[in-house]
């Protein structure tokens, strides 16, 4: 899956969002997720960035890939720093959807995208009705 970040991106129009609440745990051993009271295992397998210019604006698309290596994690290790996130994800279309994570320390922005094909054409017509 495909990202494409944006900054201080504000949402004019209703648009249906769900809403998660997620904890991350970094450790040495990889990146702990906890959902729905289950605990998961994922390593980072790629991790790409590419700059796209297009109609004057500057598309960061990384290309990140993480893979679960574990379900129903029993035991967590004991140097970790847990980080609350309230995830917002808003449905653009079958191809895109818009992502807004907080917590404490930031807020990042970005979108989700299946095909990159006509995503980027997509992006630029969401932010225009936005804008």
């Amino acid at each position: 899956m495909k990202h494409v970040y944006i900054n201080n991106l504000k949402i004019k129009k209703k648009i249906n969002f769900e809403t998660t609440l997620e904890y991350e745990i970094l450790s040495k051993k990889g990146l702990y997720k906890i959902k729905n009271e289950k605990i998961f295992l994922f390593k980072l397998a790629k991790n790409e960035t590419e700059i796209i210019q297009q109609d004057g604006i500057t598309f960061f698309v990384t290309d990140n890939y993480w893979f679960k290596i574990k379900d129903n994690v029993d035991i967590l290790p004991f140097d970790i720093n847990m980080i609350k996130i309230k995830v917002n994800k808003y449905k653009i279309n079958d191809n895109l959807n818009l992502v807004v994570e907080e917590n404490p320390i930031q807020k990042k922005t970005f979108f989700e995208i299946k095909n990159i094909k006509n995503a980027i054409a997509d992006i630029i017509s969401f932010l225009s009705s936005n804008m």
